[in-house]
């Protein structure tokens, strides 16, 4: 071979090698945190943890979603059973992060891993271990609080559902329209809003997934609400009396809940999960919009209390209730 026919049969060698080379490392500069949070959503929580390592390693683990990227590794690590390295993401949260609800979540996920620490000022005193009811309320300012007529951000399932799973989506889309605050390109259309909602909560649209509280969060962040996930009477009346509306998922028909006198079937098993959204406590008396009825209902203190315990679950489901605020 000439030097000449060398040198081109070089440049193309070479210039083939840096093609490989760009396209291999393609995919670790296109991670992205919601790429890492569509993982977590899905269950594939290895590929999350590799994703979300990326984003906390690199140029957005600086930004302005750092404490979100930490946050969702922690929980990551936690679904994989890496205690260790759970731990150190929510102490990273909450040393770090200047989102109250945030910080909260974080100290929650840190104690249900046993961890003890100074640095993270936890009660137990309103069911379950949460941060009490004052360092929660700094996460939900009062510009922010609902004072409409519930009745107004009702929504009918006729006109806006089509799965049997919707709940978790019309709640959120009935806090969005409290707040008169939506996504940004949100559909205008009801009956394409609970198909958009239940994609941003888990990276897709699928009509026979059931909707967790986490991704409960996951659309409120998204939607840049605030959150204070939570277990116990106490803190709902908190929140409640604050003018917060409250997503919470419970068991109509487990002992003691409305689901009989609403006309919830008997035949409907007493763990069965559905989420409802609990708008205001006056006079002992707690206001519900729940899609499965034709408006507004009350449900009495006993009523409230059997669904907050969670009756019906056997301890099977724990923090679940979102209070939610722009």
């Amino acid at each position: 071979m000439t030097p000449i026919k060398a040198s081109i049969a070089q440049a193309v060698a070479l210039s083939a090698l840096c093609m490989i080379l760009m396209h291999s490392s393609a995919p670790a500069q296109q991670a992205s945190y919601a790429d890492g949070v569509k993982a977590y959503n899905q269950g594939h929580y290895s590929q999350a943890i590799t994703l979300l390592k990326a984003c906390a390693d690199g140029p957005q683990g600086k930004g302005s979603q750092a404490d979100l990227i930490h946050y969702y590794l922690g929980m990551a690590y936690q679904a994989a059973n890496q205690r260790g390295l759970a731990s150190s993401e929510y102490t990273w949260v909450y040393n770090n992060s200047r989102n109250a609800a945030l910080k909260a979540n974080a100290a929650v996920g840190f104690q249900r891993l046993g961890g003890k620490s100074q640095a993270m000022p936890v009660s137990s005193a309103t069911g379950g271990g949460v941060v009490s009811p004052a360092a929660g309320a700094q996460a939900l300012p009062r510009g922010g609080l609902c004072s409409r007529d519930p009745k107004t951000f009702f929504i009918d399932k006729r006109e806006y559902l089509g799965g049997l799973l919707d709940c978790g989506p019309a709640c959120m889309i009935m806090i969005f329209k409290a707040f008169n605050k939506f996504p940004p390109n949100f559909p205008s259309d009801p009956a394409k809003m609970v198909s958009a909602e239940r994609h941003l909560m888990t990276g897709k649209d699928d009509q026979e997934q059931y909707s967790t509280v986490d991704h409960i969060l996951n659309g409120a962040h998204q939607a840049g609400y605030r959150t204070d996930r939570f277990d116990g009477l106490e803190r709902l009346d908190y929140w409640l009396k604050q003018g917060v509306p409250v997503i919470s998922l419970g068991a109509p028909n487990g002992p003691g809940c409305f689901g009989p006198r609403a006309g919830y079937a008997s035949t409907q098993a007493a763990d069965a999960g559905h989420y409802l959204v609990i708008t205001h406590l006056q006079n002992g008396v707690y206001g519900v919009n729940d899609i499965n009825q034709p408006g507004p209902i009350e449900m009495t203190n006993a009523e409230m209390t059997a669904w907050i315990n969670g009756n019906g679950f056997n301890g099977r489901y724990q923090l679940r209730n979102v209070a939610l605020s722009p």
